[in-house]
């Protein structure tokens, strides 16, 4: 965005300030490069909520994904990981009624897919995609 802005600028730098055209080929094919990762990353999101809803959590994107929409462009923004909030729902099936029963009820979850490689007090890794840490 910052080179968008600045080429549409009046005071952008004149062109022999420049180090040369293989340096703006790179930069835009960073660009593509994030606007890919980020679709990837959206897809994801999305693949992972419904997953969750239909496993019975409630679930929230938090974070860079998450606040994405707030950016000029959400495509372009630097991303790298999914950060989730997650918490089961009420239901008469699992009467989970104490906080310490609905964190062991997630982590119960996240085990039958996957062993974390961590798991705290409000954080557990979740590695079911590769090249997209979930948390």
């Amino acid at each position: 965005m910052g080179i968008q802005k600045m080429m549409a600028s009046e005071n952008r730098p004149e062109l022999k300030y420049w180090t040369g055209d293989d340096d703006v080929l790179a930069w835009m094919a960073l660009v593509q490069k994030i606007k890919i990762n980020n679709t990837e990353l959206y897809n994801r999101c999305v693949q992972i909520c419904h997953t969750f809803e239909k496993d019975g959590f409630a679930s929230c994107i938090l974070k860079g994904q998450g606040n994405a929409l707030m950016y000029p462009d959400p495509y372009i923004r630097t991303s790298g990981d999914i950060d989730i909030w997650v918490w089961p729902k009420k239901s008469k099936k699992l009467k989970l009624e104490t906080l310490s029963k609905r964190r062991k009820e997630i982590v119960k979850y996240v085990c039958k897919e996957c062993c974390p490689r961590e798991v705290e007090y409000h954080h557990v890794d979740y590695p079911i995609y590769k090249n997209a840490p979930v948390y």
